[in-house]
């Protein structure tokens, strides 16, 4: 190798080709990844797509339509960050451009849907990425790692509670597929996650408990699920706790447990003649789940980058849809059912983050 090629070889390990990407969808979540794309290196937002958004973005972001970006070769991939109800249609267009997306829980608003996209991102090679940010959560990945290094034994049951601070607004409620698609499926993931097996059973009841609750929708839920190891989960969730975001997880084991305890907006202790007393808990999963979000931002970048499996990936997104579709049915009949299950494809399984 002469001092020429030697130089070439070092300036393509070097250098690092600048990633652009496509924001559709642009409130909230759209908001939140936008924020972490700008502080990485060698990433750039080259459109936002938004029908509200229709002029310039307060941070000088550039307005495009969907066409224009589908059409455009220099845009690398995406974020579909929109309403659940508008996922499918958007995730299948850029399927057919071949752009690799990621794209918020759930997948689709419909099992059905979810399976179609699957089904369309394999045939065409295309990486689709679903956002379980709950995974990258510090905490989280903690408690996985210990489960698997057997710290307890053989985990015999799983107890999640999570409790949203408040109800969502009645137009969310109308366009998010219900609380079992869009909260649960949270933990139905999580049950997948912490433990490396399937759900077998499922069984889950519903109610309305409060007048905050639209009147169409479920509000508080018990779901229990039997995986095919025989690990019991029983999952509490609630759209409403006076006493902030609540977010617990206790793995119960044949020597001991581990206990991931919901956290206060601060660490400091006051002790008094009322007693002990931390800080309030979080107002809400942006700032509960806020280290989590930037982390699967950073790993999905990370993958498109090196082309390697997405993770969590669209049949993640699927068994967790298949799950909330049978515990949507129990809780309509009050029965015990077994998801429905075609022949699945092995899902690509990732290290603890």
């Amino acid at each position: 190798m002469d001092q020429q090629e030697y130089k070439s070889a070092v300036d393509r390990r070097t250098t690092m080709t600048v990633l652009r990407i496509a924001i559709v969808g642009y409130g909230r979540m759209g908001r939140r990844h936008a924020a972490t794309i700008a502080r990485l290196p060698h990433v750039e937002i080259r459109a936002i797509v938004d029908p509200v958004v229709r002029s310039s973005d307060p941070h000088d972001l550039p307005i495009r339509e969907l066409d224009a970006v589908l059409e455009d070769p220099s845009i690398d991939a995406a974020i579909v960050a929109s309403s659940t109800d508008a996922h499918a249609r958007l995730i299948d267009r850029l399927i057919a451009a071949g752009k690799p997306t990621f794209c918020e829980k759930p997948l689709a608003a419909s099992t059905t849907d979810a399976e179609q996209l699957v089904a369309a991102a394999s045939d065409a090679g295309v990486p689709l990425t679903v956002g379980f940010n709950r995974r990258f959560d510090p905490d989280v990945a903690e408690l996985r790692q210990r489960i698997a290094e057997g710290e307890v034994g053989r985990v015999e049951s799983l107890h999640f509670i999570s409790h949203d601070a408040t109800p969502p607004s009645a137009d969310y409620a109308a366009a998010s597929g219900g609380l079992f698609h869009d909260m649960s499926i949270h933990d139905f993931d999580l049950a997948r996650f912490l433990t490396g097996g399937e759900v077998a059973q499922v069984s889950a009841f519903a109610g309305r408990s409060s007048d905050a609750a639209p009147a169409t929708e479920v509000d508080v839920a018990v779901t229990t699920l039997l995986m095919d190891d025989d690990t019991i989960v029983q999952i509490n969730n609630s759209r409403h706790c006076a006493a902030g975001y609540d977010q617990r997880i206790e793995a119960f084991g044949s020597r001991g447990s581990l206990a991931m305890a919901s956290r206060p907006t601060s660490a400091v202790r006051v002790a008094n003649e009322a007693g002990f007393r931390y800080g309030p808990l979080s107002p809400g999963f942006l700032q509960r789940y806020d280290t989590a979000y930037g982390i699967e931002i950073e790993a999905w970048v990370r993958s498109v980058r090196e082309q390697a499996e997405p993770w969590p990936s669209g049949w993640d997104a699927l068994e967790a849809s298949r799950v909330a579709d049978a515990a949507a049915a129990c809780a309509a009949t009050r029965t015990t059912t077994t998801p429905s299950r075609p022949d699945r494809r092995e899902s690509p399984r990732a290290p603890v983050h």
